[in-house]
Parts: structure tokens; C-alpha cells; sequence
């Protein structure tokens, strides 16, 4: 199994293309149906009770009006999504070894439209032909018919990580304390999860793609917290995804940048995302 690591060459296509999405109207609820009470006052739930409730807590997303933050060693990310209004919002920075920032990537979507700013450290710059033509304070309005999986603009999913995904994936789990989870996720069983798209690893060691997380609710057993420990692969160390959520039926409508902050997108980067 592969969980793919960020390429430069083609981290922003990536992003804008398989990244921040949100709930259509008449989408699929994940986790519909009656949401099981988590165990209260510290008592231990039975293995299959705790992950009832664990799938259960991500049926708020269904709504799309939340806050939430992923992040690693290497990407940070925090944004919210407004279902009523169609809108959307993310911002995302990549980190080099140090620390540093290397790229900062904000999206904006509302309705139809989307935006997206780019800045690249000089390293990154120079590794990304014709870079020079859209990074820029500015934001860069794309038009969807220039992109051939254009689809993928729609705002049609609730979930930004795809923490359903990854809920549904696990194959081990107690419940510590109320509202506190552990156990394993079979990362196989999940490669449709955005958090994993997003985030790198080029192959999982020999012994298999089961590992560790842990996950924490709300007092409503809404997901508040989720993170996975993946195992050093290669060059890269081992290191833990994390995803909150917060803000539940709070988040403001993302707005669209003012037009004198605004550019259309160039040729160059519509190639780059059809690549």
C-alpha cells in the first residue's frame, strides 16, 4: 500500500483537486441514523458499542458547518466550511525539515467560483516551470472550465479529511475514559481519506498497514480529535496525522477576496493542475 507524500511539482493541483471539499445539499449523511451515547463516567464500552459510537461521531459533518485543523511534521492546515452558503475556506502551510515554511497555499470557495493564493520559498519556486506567473499576494480566480476534472471544484462532500473514511477503517477499539478512544486503523481500508492523500508516506514497512490512533469527542460525541501514528518508511520519520474539529454549527460563510485583490489565474497554472 502507498500513502502518498506531497510532490512540489504538483502540490497545488493536488490540493485545489482532491482537498477541501463540503457538503451539497442532498448529499449522503455519513453515519445517519440514531447516535449511540458514549459510555459516561470513565466506564470501559464493550469493543463493539465504542466503535458505534466512534463512526457515529462523524454524522454532525453531514451539516457542513464546522471548523478544523490537520497537520504534521511536514504540512499544517486550518480552514472551515459553510454548507448554506457553498462556501469554503483553507489555508495550508508545507514545512521543510527546520521547520520553515516552504509553501502556503490559501483556497477559497463560493458557489462556483474558486481562488486560490500561492507563495513558495525560492527552493520550491524554482522546482515549480513558470512559477514565477502565479505566485503572487494577489488571489487567482480559476475558471473551472479550464481544468479537466473540474468536477472535482463542486462542493459535494462534507468531510475535508475524510474522517468517515478513516472511522470506518478501524479494526480495533476500546474507549479509555468517556469521550477518549484508542485502538488501530487499517490504513488500507481507508486510502479514499483526504488526510492521507494530503500527507506523506511513500510505502508502509513489510509487516503491514495497521497502526496505531487515537480519537476524542465532544460532550455532544461529536469528533473533536483524531490522530494516527504512522511508522518511519524511508527517509522520512515516523510521525503523527492529526485532525481536529470545532465550532460545530458556528462557522461563518467564507467570502469571496475583494476584487482589488484579485488576478485570473494564468495559463501556466492551468497546466500544472492538468497535468
Amino acid at each position: 500500500m502507498k500513502i502518498r507524500r506531497w510532490s512540489t511539482a504538483g502540490l497545488a493541483a493536488a490540493l485545489l483537486l482532491s482537498g477541501l471539499t463540503a457538503c451539497a445539499p442532498g448529499g449522503t449523511t455519513p453515519g445517519a441514523g440514531t447516535t449511540p451515547s458514549a459510555t459516561g463516567s470513565g466506564s470501559p464500552a464493550s469493543s463493539d458499542e465504542a466503535k458505534r459510537v466512534l463512526l457515529a461521531s462523524t454524522a454532525e459533518l453531514a451539516k457542513g458547518n464546522f471548523k478544523f485543523a490537520i497537520g504534521s511534521d511536514q504540512v499544517t492546515g486550518d480552514g472551515w466550511v459553510h454548507q448554506a452558503s457553498q462556501s469554503a475556506q483553507m489555508r495550508t502551510r508545507f514545512l521543510d525539515s527546520a521547520g520553515n515554511v516552504t509553501t502556503d497555499i490559501t483556497l477559497v470557495y463560493r458557489g462556483s467560483d474558486a481562488w486560490v493564493q500561492l507563495k513558495l520559498d525560492e527552493k520550491s519556486a524554482k522546482s515549480l516551470p513558470g512559477a514565477q506567473q502565479f505566485i503572487s499576494d494577489k488571489f487567482l480566480h480559476l475558471d473551472k472550465n479550464k481544468i479537466k476534472n473540474a468536477k472535482n471544484l463542486r462542493l459535494d462532500m462534507a468531510d475535508p479529511a475524510g474522517s468517515e473514511q478513516l472511522t470506518k477503517a478501524v479494526v480495533e477499539v476500546r474507549q479509555d475514559s468517556a469521550g477518549s478512544f484508542s485502538g488501530k486503523i487499517d490504513l488500507a481500508k481507508a486510502t479514499g481519506a483526504r488526510l492521507l492523500d494530503n500527507i506523506a508516506v511513500d510505502g508502509l514497512p513489510a509487516q503491514g498497514s495497521t497502526v496505531p490512533f487515537t480519537a476524542k469527542l465532544d460532550g455532544e460525541n461529536r469528533l473533536r480529535e483524531l490522530a494516527i501514528q504512522l511508522p518511519a518508511v524511508g527517509t522520512a520519520k515516523a510521525q503523527t496525522l492529526r485532525l481536529s474539529y470545532s465550532d460545530y454549527g458556528a462557522a461563518e460563510p467564507a467570502e469571496a477576496p475583494p476584487a482589488n485583490e484579485v488576478t485570473e489565474a494564468p495559463e501556466q497554472l492551468y497546466t500544472l493542475f492538468n497535468q
